[in-house]
């Protein structure tokens, strides 16, 4: 929790341009935290959530614009449910926006694998699933080794299988996810129908493989792998045609650094 003392500034003092700077500053900082946080009038007062719940003094509430249409990455499309997708789902990679190319980075969590062998890498939160990968020589295909300590939040391990499952949803016509043309390059695409039996192969539970039906471009490849994955064992008895109905996007199974805890619809997140 903030708190801002009040300081008196006499009216003959002669403020420079730089002062005038400085105190804009002060004062977009001083407006940014109000919109964003919540903080009583005293110091030892508790606020309240949208839902009128007390909050611990530990609690950071957000102020959104929106609600969350989905919290269920293969249906959600608003910025409030992208921004919490990053928070509750795990990812294969970090990224970061390179401000001298203008381009996102794609980082594994340890060591990038290249054509010639292992290279220097650099380093990112355990959000990260994928600890390496390699680019094949003929740029049509792309290979993910994961990590073998990462779970779902029931205990569950993430497995290779749970990406082939979770991209045959985004990819499935009765389901009809927004983000369908992440799997524009993948085999059989080119046809109208990607071909997941060949498009994406698991052979173990660490081992994922992405076959393109054309060379691209490394940075292509791994912007049209990089969706967010579901849990196959806690989704697969659940129809494409009762996918966007189902309970369970009510109750998501994540793996983020961040459980979700309560979801009231238009109240709170």
């Amino acid at each position: 929790m903030t708190m801002f003392k009040k300081q008196e500034i006499p009216l003959r003092k002669v403020l420079t341009r730089g002062h005038f700077r400085l105190l804009l500053s002060v004062l977009i900082l001083f407006m940014t935290v109000l919109g964003v946080s919540s903080c009583s009038e005293k110091k030892q007062g508790k606020g309240t959530t949208g839902g009128g719940s007390a909050v611990k003094d530990s609690t950071l509430v957000i102020s959104m614009l929106g609600d969350a249409d989905y919290l269920n990455p293969v249906l959600g499309t608003t910025v409030t449910s992208n921004n919490i997708f990053s928070l509750i789902y795990p990812g294969l990679l970090q990224s970061e926006f390179d401000t001298t190319t203008g381009l996102l980075n794609f980082i594994a969590l340890e060591k990038r694998l290249r054509e010639t062998g292992l290279g220097t890498g650099k380093k990112t939160p355990r959000t990260a699933l994928a600890k390496t990968w390699m680019m094949a020589p003929d740029h049509k295909s792309i290979t993910y080794i994961l990590r073998n300590n990462a779970f779902w939040n029931d205990g569950k391990p993430i497995v290779s299988r749970d990406f082939k499952f979770s991209y045959m949803l985004y990819g499935n016509p009765v389901i009809a996810s927004a983000r369908q043309q992440y799997l524009s390059e993948l085999i059989g695409a080119d046809r109208g129908q990607v071909d997941f039996q060949r498009a994406i192969e698991t052979p173990d539970d660490t081992t994922l493989i992405f076959r393109f039906y054309k060379p691209v471009s490394e940075q292509l490849a791994l912007f049209h792998t990089s969706l967010t994955p579901l849990p196959s064992h806690y989704w697969k008895s659940v129809k494409p045609e009762d996918f966007r109905s189902s309970p369970l996007n009510q109750l998501p199974l994540g793996a983020g650094p961040y459980k979700l805890h309560v979801w009231r619809q238009q109240q709170e997140i």
